[in-house]
């Protein structure tokens, strides 16, 4: 795939989930359905995309306001409250942890604000790296276990 079609994909997926966070459905199942779906393309744009090396050495986009997207989680998503977590890894003899539906969605924003702000840069493989670097470290972790959680909601809740 060229890289401008990468681009187009991760702004697109980037774009969407932060225009959903911002304005949901009033109702429960088509706002989480919705959800389920933008997280589906964030997930394909990561797919999508090939593994680049960065431009530079540092990330100096300015950190967006956690405040503002913990209160566009709660409004847009009410129902995302906290959920049962266990690490696949661990085995059976570990404890219960705990996830909590508005902390992955603001942890996915923060990242993917600092991707689009490398688009708008022009730092392509910059962006592109963040974004594959952010699904393998942190956002990616929240996104599955936020999605499994809304796989739960819809189908068996």
């Amino acid at each position: 795939m060229a890289v401008t079609d990468q681009i187009e994909n991760i702004r697109l997926a980037c774009r969407g989930y932060l225009d959903l966070l911002g304005s949901a459905s009033d109702e429960p199942h088509e706002r989480q359905a919705q959800l389920a779906d933008a997280l589906d393309r964030l997930c394909a744009a990561f797919n999508q995309a090939d593994d680049v090396e960065p431009d530079s050495e540092e990330v100096d986009a300015q950190r967006a306001n956690p405040q503002q997207f913990g209160e566009q989680a709660a409004a847009s998503f009410p129902e995302l409250g906290f959920y049962p977590e266990v690490n696949p890894l661990d085995g059976f003899e570990q404890k219960i942890g705990q996830g909590w539906g508005w902390d992955d969605l603001v942890d996915i924003a923060l990242d993917l604000t600092e991707v689009l702000w490398l688009l708008e840069q022009g730092r392509t493989n910059d962006a592109i790296w963040t974004f594959r670097w952010g699904y393998q470290n942190h956002w990616g972790h929240h996104l599955h276990d936020l999605r499994r959680y809304l796989h739960k909601l819809l189908y068996w809740g």
